[in-house]
């Protein structure tokens, strides 16, 4: 089945509000000492590299600004390397990072449906 980019930018929102709703409140010590969140968080930051490697060329030269080719990166760590990833490293991704880019995400589904 073929997902139509609104679609997969719903997914990332709801990928992208799991990682927020793990991370809400942890200080950095209790993130990375936490191997549930730390493996749900992975999982999530999967899940949005998968996703964004099937979001159209059209959306994504559109929204440049994104780091679409960073994110689908990161996912290829998380799967490949999971043990190499350091966990202080995906708290701040998690906390600094992904509320908004989430912001970002609903952005463009506000302007382009």
């Amino acid at each position: 089945m073929i997902k139509t980019d609104r679609v997969l930018l719903d997914l990332i929102i709801k990928y992208s509000e799991r990682i927020i709703k793990y991370s809400k409140d942890l200080r950095p010590e209790e993130f990375t000492h936490s191997e549930m969140v730390y493996d749900a968080c992975v999982l999530n930051f999967i899940n949005i590299g998968e996703v964004s490697k099937e979001i159209s060329k059209e959306l994504k030269s559109k929204y440049s600004v994104i780091p679409f080719r960073k994110i689908i990166g990161l996912r290829n760590i998380a799967a490949h390397n999971y043990e190499g990833i350091e966990a202080i490293r995906l708290y701040q991704i998690a906390t600094e990072i992904i509320p908004p880019f989430k912001d970002q995400i609903t952005e463009i589904l506000k302007n382009e449906y």
